[in-house]
């Protein structure tokens, strides 16, 4: 059949009609097909508004999607646009902290998205996840008792397999089956660790160490089938403290030969027959050279299980005897595989520049104290090398090294604390007082210094550029940099510190001068920064309000009373359009959203 536009009927149509087709024959003479055809060339003025509208929809699809990843790493809030997509909802519960509430009312979090995604299987179990971790101990079990005993039980076994361990008084109150049990274990093969009763279970235990190799690990006093085992082993790549070989199988030595294939420390486990074994030996020691602490002591003697002992772990050092600890050979190939192996090696080659040199490639405080005593860190090349491994060595270093202000900055780059240690309680002596001076000379190091630990603010109190310092540590801590304001001792009458200050972080208003508090423009700067700014200023008026709401929507209750209570309904409505920002979840007001912010775009959630 010849195209319909090319307005030729002469080609045959069906015989037949249809609803699809209508036959001519020569003697029609009746209407014929009319078609319009319409083309984008924009000719007309409603082609271009429907032009225009379709290129702003997909403008508004892109800045949606823009905006939903970089609002993906924001837990305050959900913003409304956000609240029917069903991923970014799920990521918000899942790494959200806090129990989102307003002020007035007080809400469940529910409340805030849409009702649909309530019904969704992952979208449940996020929600009890996320109030198991927002609740008080005592409200846990409820938690669990609404998912088992609601429509959906199915989930609330998959929340049970994943939080196990805070509901171990629970589980006799629910009659869990072997079903249950099985259906469990799919989700967390560590669920066992509850289910005592079920570890004797071929097929519940068989699933358990498929869904995760540790089971075994609950399994040295129970029963296991060796292909179970065995398969388990070779599934499993991290083995803890706990693990125990099974005592039906500890005898068995091909299951011996695979396990410390694997964990070689497990020697310490088996029987002397297997201790004494130099095929077992020789295995765990390549896997991990401290297995050669619980092998049979004739094996310290044998030169070649030694070195495949060091060059796995040069910390067996420690337990060979002085003969080895003499022999320079071993001692640089175990500082090769373990610096640390340094510190066991006999005195006499603490002495030695060449096994020195190479356990400064690893450096540790014992080794650097030995060197700089030796001299040998006089060169500067090399302890730049000690302070790129680990910039908390450069207390470690000559007194003339610890001042260049080089190395300073790259040991300051490379500095990393453990615990509640700080950049300021964990340096003494000489160094600390280095430091100390330098933060009030170097500008550079101050601002160095300052990423580090927020209490260089004080130390910066004399510094000439301590105003370059506030505005820094206010750029990286926020609220929390407004305690060190008042130790700097900044002028009130430096009005252009101030304006500076306000525009990094609006809460600096609290400590401005009046003048400031009462110029409206800076006020705006403050509040657009930090919402809550608006409680320090001598200003407060409809328009200032809703720029302090849109900042921080709390805000509104507090300050609402100032212009009514009447506009309340009005003013959140409104900051929800411009910002997203609203505590309940309104399909009115999400659509107002989009085509406020986003051209009236299509989205299918």
């Amino acid at each position: 059949m010849k195209r319909v536009l090319d307005r030729d009927f002469d080609s045959e149509f069906p015989a037949k009609e249809n609803k699809y087709f209508h036959h001519y024959d020569d003697e029609e003479d009746e209407e014929l097909v009319s078609i319009q055809l319409i083309d984008l060339i924009p000719h007309h003025d409603y082609q271009k508004l429907m032009i225009k509208k379709f290129e702003c929809q997909q403008k508004g699809k892109a800045l949606w999607s823009r905006r939903r990843e970089e609002a993906l790493n924001c837990y305050n809030y959900i913003p409304i646009e956000f609240r029917k997509d069903k991923k970014y909802v799920s990521n918000f519960l899942r790494k959200a902290n806090v129990l989102i509430t307003p002020y007035k009312p007080i809400l469940h979090i529910t409340d805030m998205i849409d009702e649909e995604l309530l019904k969704d299987e992952e979208i449940i179990l996020d929600f009890a996840n996320y109030n198991l971790k927002n609740c008080s101990r005592f409200n846990r079990g409820s938690i669990l008792s609404d998912l088992l005993n609601g429509e959906r039980r199915d989930v609330g076994l998959k929340f049970l397999a994943m939080h196990y361990e805070e509901y171990r008084q629970f589980t006799d109150e629910y009659g869990f089956s072997s079903d249950d049990i099985m259906f469990m274990v799919k989700q967390n093969g560590l669920i066992l660790e509850i289910f005592t009763n079920h570890r004797s279970c071929r097929d519940i235990v068989r699933e358990a160490v498929q869904q995760n190799p540790s089971v075994l690990d609950l399994m040295c006093n129970n029963y296991i089938y060796k292909e179970v085992f065995l398969e388990a082993i070779d599934r499993r790549t991290d083995f803890g403290s706990s693990f125990s070989i099974p005592n039906n199988l500890i005898e068995d030595r091909d299951v011996v030969l695979k396990v410390v294939e694997k964990h070689g420390v497990a020697l310490e486990q088996v029987s002397e027959t297997f201790k004494s074994d130099r095929e077992i030996v020789l295995t765990s020691i390549r896997n991990n050279g401290l297995a050669l602490r619980y092998a049979n002591k004739i094996f310290l003697t044998d030169k070649e299980i030694v070195r495949e002992g060091l060059c796995a772990n040069g910390s067996i050092l420690n337990f060979l005897c002085n003969e080895y600890k003499n022999d320079r050979e071993l001692v640089l190939m175990a500082v090769r595989s373990n610096s640390f192996a340094f510190q066991y090696a006999a005195e006499h080659l603490h002495n030695d520049r060449e096994i020195i040199l190479e356990t400064l490639k690893n450096p540790y405080a014992f080794v650097v104290e030995v060197a700089r005593d030796l001299g040998l860190l006089e060169n500067r090349e090399l302890a730049i090398q000690i302070v790129r491994h680990n910039g908390l060595l450069i207390q470690y270093l000559p007194y003339s090294l610890m001042k260049d202000t080089d190395i300073m900055m790259i040991a300051l780059k490379n500095m990393n604390f453990t615990g509640s240690k700080t950049l300021f309680t964990y340096f003494r002596g000489d160094f600390q007082k280095i430091l100390l001076s330098q933060i009030g000379a170097e500008f550079s190091i101050c601002m160095e210094c300052l990423k580090k630990d927020i209490e260089t603010l004080i130390h910066a109190c004399e510094a000439p550029f301590k105003e370059e310092a506030m505005i820094e540590g206010l750029r990286l801590y926020k609220e929390k940099a407004l305690y060190y304001l008042p130790f700097l001792s900044i002028s009130s009458s430096n009005i252009e510190f101030f304006k500076r200050a306000i525009k990094v972080f609006g809460g600096v208003l609290e400590f401005a001068p009046m003048e400031l508090k009462s110029n409206r423009e800076v006020v705006l700067d403050a509040i657009r920064q930090f919402g809550r700014s608006i409680f320090y200023s001598n200003i407060m008026d409809r328009e200032l309000i809703i720029e302090a709401a849109c900042q921080n929507l709390s805000t509104l209750h507090d300050t609402i009373g100032f212009i009514g209570y009447q506009y309340y309904d009005e003013i959140e409505e409104l900051v929800a359009v411009q910002t997203g920002q609203c505590f309940r979840f309104n399909k009115e007001i999400f659509q107002k959203r989009i085509d406020y912010e986003y051209f009236g775009a299509n989205f299918l959630f």
